[in-house]
């Protein structure tokens, strides 16, 4: 209902220019599809059928398939909760702007929308990521299939054409699960995907069109902190607070920790002076929709657990069993107080302003 009425509001100004209105200079490596798809949907199809799709049916696949990523790793009542939270996202402002203030944050509302509205991009590119990460993740309905294995390769690596530097998450969680996951499949068929990946790269890599740019980004320290450093953090806290089976972990959140990999890796690159990437850019792609918060997943999957008194070790000190009863009562016990009221908060936060 929230998405008709901001297509109502966008309707009523005449203003769906302003969400296709994009740069490809933005992008390190000319992203082909992308700039494929824009114009053909431009020249034949009808700016306010496009709105259509960038306001309304996008954004909620967007959320559904969202949900099936948080809801592998979560129970469906906080999975629903946090992949609405991850739509909560201006194209001028975010959710924690809003808290910290709240007064200018209202003002910019009226004047804004929400960023996954911007079409292509985020749009489609984190659309099309999405349906491949799910893919990824029921790999019960492919590892047997050699077939439905290399069509969904073939998938993953032309998704460099849709968005080059956001292709490295999927590339990435792709290799580990052709190494770790497809166990029955031959050390020769996994060098065959490998050739497949390669061939499709490579020209991309070689003769793509590349955009520099005259400045090199700096590293924005808040993302770091909050996304990177933290949950690294946290997940040390609960190790030895909860007696963490780490083969759990790796089993259950490997591809979320190659995200934390990769991220870190780019930023080293941009750091260093090796790429030249817009990383503002790039923290409003895919890495917003949502795999920053995919690495808070590990983090509330542990703390929701019920407390286990240990006779033994750092988890059976006091400390230990009460931060594992706090952190059980506010993630498990008061979850619905918790869901229903940053439910609303959301809700309200997304609601188009000056709608009349």
């Amino acid at each position: 209902m929230i998405l008709l009425v901001w297509f109502l509001k966008f309707l009523n100004e005449n203003n769906f220019e302003s969400l296709i209105n994009f740069s490809f200079d933005n992008f390190y490596f000319k992203p082909y599809f992308s700039f494929k798809i824009l114009n053909f949907l431009k020249e034949y199809i009808s700016i306010e059928i496009i709105g259509f799709l960038s306001i309304v049916i996008i954004p909620f696949l967007t959320l559904i398939l969202t949900y099936k990523v948080f809801d592998f790793f979560l129970t469906s009542k906080l999975s629903f909760l946090l992949s609405v939270i991850t739509q909560t996202v201006y194209n001028d402002i975010n959710l924690r702007v809003m808290f910290l203030d709240f007064e200018s944050s209202s003002i910019l509302m009226g004047k804004s929308y929400p960023l996954i509205f911007n079409f292509p991009f985020p749009s489609i590119s984190v659309m099309i990521f999405l349906v491949l990460f799910n893919f990824l993740l029921e790999k019960r309905e492919i590892r047997d299939n050699f077939l439905k294995i290399s069509i969904l390769n073939i998938f993953c690596s032309l998704y460099f054409y849709i968005n080059a530097i956001d292709s490295a998450f999927l590339i990435s969680i792709w290799f580990v699960f052709l190494i770790f996951d497809l166990k029955k499949m031959s050390l020769l068929n996994k060098v065959f995907q490998t050739l497949i990946t390669l061939s499709i790269l490579l020209p991309g890599l070689y003769l793509g069109k590349v955009y520099e740019l005259h400045e090199y980004s700096s590293l924005n320290f808040y993302n770091l902190l909050i996304y990177n450093i933290l949950p690294l953090i946290f997940s040390l806290i609960l190790f030895f607070t909860k007696r963490i089976d780490l083969r759990e972990v790796w089993i259950k959140f490997k591809y979320i920790y190659i995200f934390f990999a990769v991220e870190i890796f780019i930023n080293l690159l941009v750091f260093c002076k090796v790429l030249n990437l817009d990383l503002v850019k790039i923290n409003r792609q895919v890495l917003q929709f949502p795999i920053h918060l995919i690495y808070y997943l590990p983090l509330i999957y542990y703390l929701k657990r019920k407390p286990f008194k240990y006779s033994y070790g750092v988890e059976s000190k006091s400390i230990s069993i009460n931060f594992s009863k706090a952190s059980f009562f506010i993630f498990e016990k008061s979850k619905n107080f918790v869901f229903y009221l940053i439910l609303i908060l959301v809700y309200y936060f997304n609601f188009p302003k000056d709608i009349l």
